[in-house]
């Protein structure tokens, strides 16, 4: 695992891998960390960082999926240029939504490294109207920036296990 605040890193490991039960180790830099992985979560607060990018598309390596899911404002960014242009493919949650309000896209769009034709929206291929992944060997990116229906879900299945629980108070009779 990697943070560019060496504290948290240590915190992070003392604390997830015992939780977890897993071996959790700490490395010096974000490529170390990414190296031969399959699946890379980017969520970062690249806001409050010198160098905002967090991923950068030349440490991608066949099969990896990347999940850059932390710049979702237009002034934001976490990955560079060439991760869009390395991916072969890339989903996101909605074409017209991602290019109006990621700063990576923004990015990459003015940098002439974002192809349309490889961008496909995550329902199309939760159902089946396109394809996501077309080998093992092929380098996905997927990237969010969250929509209200993802939010609208989510509340609803907090929602459901609420009721399950018998916790919480309805408050329908007084919207009525």
């Amino acid at each position: 695992m990697f943070s560019p605040n060496p504290e948290r890193r240590a915190r992070f490991v003392a604390r997830m891998g015992p939780a977890l039960g897993v071996d959790v180790r700490v490395v010096d830099s974000a490529e170390e960390c990414v190296r031969g992985a399959d699946i890379v979560v980017v969520a970062t607060n690249s806001f409050a960082r010198p160098d905002p990018i967090a991923y950068r598309g030349a440490w991608m390596e066949p099969g990896v999926l990347v999940d850059a899911i932390g710049s979702t404002s237009t002034f934001l960014r976490e990955i560079d240029a060439d991760t869009f242009q390395r991916a072969e493919c890339i989903v996101v949650d909605s074409t017209a939504q991602v290019e109006e309000e990621s700063g990576d896209v923004k990015a990459a769009l003015s940098e002439g490294k974002y192809d349309r034709a490889k961008v496909v929206d995550l329902k199309e291929v939760l159902v089946g109207q396109a394809q996501g992944r077309t080998s093992a060997q092929q380098m996905v990116l997927f990237k969010s920036v969250g929509t209200a229906v993802q939010d609208v879900m989510a509340g609803f299945v907090v929602y459901e296990e609420a009721l399950r629980q018998g916790r919480g108070q309805d408050i329908g009779e007084f919207l009525e």
